[in-house]
Formats: structure tokens, C-alpha cells, sequence
């Protein structure tokens, strides 16, 4: 999900569903979402009748819609999908492998959770998988209040301050800290890249090994880093990357190896943007007891629980609201 009203805020997450992942999930899951993350929105899905309008906040590249449609066909039914995102998406054009799969879903881009584009009391389910909690508040209700039909259901999972993805964003943080301000790592391998790319002589010059040094040096700091981080992961992924680059400036391509470097940084800095739009958007307990307070103050009944993927494991929180 794009946080509302910044492009700079759905900068990131633009990117993110540009490189063709289909969900963001935290527990790296392999295709859509499954287990307990599962059995809850098929819960949800399979209330639903002949002809319903369904809309997923912050729907990223559709896997919440795809879950839907594939529960609709599984009962035998027909419910009017509709994906919205502030974030520049296009699901069917990044995930082409899935691209028959996205038929009959309508996706809605550079929407804003504040402004959906349905007419009043025309929504029967409005769901929301990890992003609903990044809208303004105030705002988003109110909205989702204007496009709830009479009988309807608001069904939310979201981030909470209790989950081990929100312990797990933080620790990544400091990964991210780390990596994009503690390290001379990327201004020794753009000029590791250059000195490779533009040597003439197999033997070094003063300079040339002086650059060699300072990089090697930086890079065992980084490999024994790597080593007691809780976010392996992403020390991994740019030590694989400055090494990918540096053999490309060692086939002649130096330039383009600095290009490769610069890009695999701008991705990290989207990442931790991400990472730090997700922590503040996480809900505290207190919080979560103001939203149901709300939705009952509007007329629907409450029903909100932890989410456990194991038992130890608290995903977020789910909060379903019903009316009519």
C-alpha cells in the first residue's frame, strides 16, 4: 500500500510494484498469501452474493482482489472487483505470468484511500491487506462510511505495534541505517567500478591501489557485519550486487556498473522509506480501540482479534465491522 496523498510517499511503493512482486509480506511467502492470512479473507469472501462490489485499499499488485476473484469462482458467483492504490500500479502489465488471472478485476491507480471513485452506499465489502492504517485516518473512514452500502462489511488486517513484522521493520532499520550511512562501501565500489573499467596496465598505480584497499576493507567490514546482523538478507543482497557490478566493469562495461551500484541503492533507500512508512503506520492498542469506537459510533458492530501465523507469531491485527 501507497500512503495518501504524496507522490513522494507512493514514490517507493511504485517501485516496488514495478519490479513485479505480487504481495509485500513480511514472511516472504512464495505466490499469494496462504495459511491463517488466508483462511481469513476466504472467511470474508465467502459471505459474499451474486453481484457485490468489492474494494481493496491499497491493493498493490491484486492479491487480496485475485484471492477474491478465485473464491467468487470457486462458489459459483459474480462480485464487481475493483483494486485501488495510491502507487502508480498496474498489476496486469508487471505480473504478466498472471495477467489472464487479473480478467474482470478493475484496478484503480494513483487513487487515494481518502477519494474512491464509487458513488455513495455502493460498496458491499470494502477489504484492506496491510494498508489501510496508512491513509489519514479521520479521512479514510469517513470515506469508507460514504461508500458503504446499507449492508455491508469493512474488513481490515493491519499493521499493529505488537507483530513481528513491526519488530522485524525495525531491525531492518537499523540494517538500512547501516547500510546507506555507516559504509563507504558505495562511493569505493562506484570508484572500484571506474578504476576497473579504465586501467591500462595490469599493474595498479598508487592511486588504483589505494582505491583497492580502502574498497577491501570496506567490504570484509561489511562481510563481518553481515555475519551477527538480525537482517542478513539485505547485506547479502548488496554484497551479490557490488559484486555483480564489478564483474561488469571487468568485462569493459564501467559505467553501466555504476549504474547497476547507484540503482541497487536507490532501491534500498525506497526500502527503508517503506520500512519507516510502515512503523509510523503501525496502530498501537489504544488506537485500534478508537477506530472500533468509530465504526460503532456509525452504526456497525465490531469484531477485531490478533492474527498468529504460529503461535508466537502475531502478524497484525484483523478487524472486521458489519452493518445491516
Amino acid at each position: 500500500m501507497a500512503p495518501a496523498h504524496s507522490s513522494d510517499a507512493s514514490s517507493p511503493w511504485s517501485g516496488l510494484w514495478r519490479s513485479g512482486v505480487l504481495h509485500s509480506c513480511a514472511t516472504g511467502l512464495d505466490g499469494n498469501y496462504a495459511g491463517a492470512i488466508a483462511d481469513f479473507w476466504r472467511a470474508q469472501f465467502a459471505t459474499l452474493e451474486h453481484g457485490d462490489r468489492v474494494v481493496d485499499i491499497g491493493t498493490g499488485n491484486g492479491p487480496l482482489a485475485l484471492l477474491c476473484k478465485a473464491e467468487c469462482e470457486r462458489r459459483g458467483i459474480h462480485a464487481e472487483i475493483h483494486g485501488v492504490d495510491l502507487a502508480d500500479i498496474d498489476p496486469p502489465a508487471r505480473m504478466t505470468s498472471l495477467e489472464s488471472q487479473y480478467d474482470g478485476i478493475t484496478f484503480h491507480p494513483s487513487t487515494p484511500a481518502e477519494c474512491l471513485p464509487f458513488a455513495d452506499g455502493s460498496v458491499h465489502l470494502l477489504v484492506s491487506q496491510f494498508g489501510f492504517e496508512y491513509a489519514e485516518q479521520t479521512a479514510a473512514i469517513r470515506e469508507a462510511f460514504r461508500v458503504a452500502a446499507v449492508r455491508s462489511r469493512i474488513a481490515l488486517m493491519m499493521h499493529t505495534r505488537d507483530s513481528i513484522v513491526a519488530e522485524t521493520s525495525e531491525r531492518q532499520l537499523e540494517s538500512t541505517d547501516y547500510l546507506l550511512r555507516q559504509t563507504p562501501l558505495w562511493e569505493l565500489a562506484l570508484e572500484m567500478a571506474r578504476v576497473i573499467g579504465t586501467r591500462t596496465s595490469p599493474m595498479p598505480t598508487p592511486e588504483q591501489e589505494a582505491v583497492r584497499r580502502r574498497f577491501n576493507a570496506a567490504g570484509s567490514d561489511l562481510i563481518e557485519r553481515a555475519s551477527t546482523a538480525s537482517s542478513k538478507r539485505m547485506f547479502e543482497t548488496v554484497i551479490r550486487a557490488v559484486r555483480t557490478a564489478l564483474m561488469h566493469a571487468e568485462r569493459g562495461h564501467w559505467q553501466e556498473a555504476q549504474e547497476q551500484l547507484l540503482a541497487r541503492r536507490k532501491s534500498l533507500e525506497d526500502e527503508e522509506l517503506r520500512l519507516r512508512q510502515m512503523t509510523r503506520a503501525a496502530l498501537s492498542t489504544a488506537q485500534m480501540d478508537e477506530l472500533r469506537a468509530v465504526l460503532r459510533d456509525a452504526g456497525f458492530s465490531t469484531e477485531a482479534s490478533p492474527l498468529f501465523e504460529r503461535p508466537d507469531r502475531c502478524m497484525g491485527w484483523t478487524l472486521v465491522a458489519r452493518r445491516g
